[in-house]
């Protein structure tokens, strides 16, 4: 088990779980709240990197949504339900996931902008083999009310459930654009991360 290739890296990784909707914030509120607590934690000089997440890899919590893609011809009985999380910008930095084509997610993608996703090599094989997968469209949602995503990057494929589990594609939408308050935060650090507890 030590020996296999996660696709990302935990050293010097703080995690913290919150929902401040349990304490009766709406969601304005905890927007502000989670801007607030990511600049306040930047300002340390021993943070590296801060991103949120509702579905850590390997954090036992995963969920997973129908999605049709453009021109793909669906084999009869595939299976077009993919495992996702919600992110912020800086996660891949955060969890030393380079991208492999495209790019971040940014603050521009937010609520109300054009809706964006980013995929694993995985998921880009199996839709678009030999294809670029930059600008492509991801239908998330398989009846009529589904939105149309265009892929804006690329990441390696990793392992998400569990450590035995096969090659899965994988997909991350913009936690601005998908709003949830239950995230899990993640703290890059220059130091040791015990260090850091406190201050986060």
């Amino acid at each position: 088990a030590t020996t296999v290739d996660l696709g990302f890296t935990n050293r010097n990784v703080l995690l913290a779980n919150v929902n401040p909707a349990m304490q009766g914030y709406t969601r304005e509120r905890s927007e502000e709240f989670f801007r607030r607590l990511r600049e306040d934690l930047q300002q340390n000089p021993a943070v590296q990197s801060v991103a949120y997440t509702t579905a850590p890899p390997l954090g036992l919590g995963s969920s997973d949504r129908g999605i049709s893609i453009p021109g793909y011809a669906e084999s009869p009985g595939e299976r077009m339900s993919i495992h996702l999380s919600l992110v912020s910008p800086g996660y891949f930095e955060t969890l030393g996931i380079p991208l492999l084509s495209g790019r971040d997610f940014t603050d521009r993608d937010r609520d109300g902008a054009m809706p964006t996703i980013i995929v694993n090599q995985r998921f880009a094989e199996t839709y678009w083999p030999d294809r670029d997968p930059i600008g492509r469209i991801v239908k998330v949602g398989r009846s009529e009310s589904g939105t149309d995503h265009t892929v804006v990057g690329v990441v390696p494929t990793g392992k998400y459930r569990s450590l035995g589990e096969p090659p899965l594609a994988y997909m991350f939408l913009a936690q601005a654009q998908h709003w949830s308050s239950s995230v899990s935060v993640l703290v890059r650090t220059a130091t040791e991360p015990s260090a850091q507890i406190a201050a986060l």
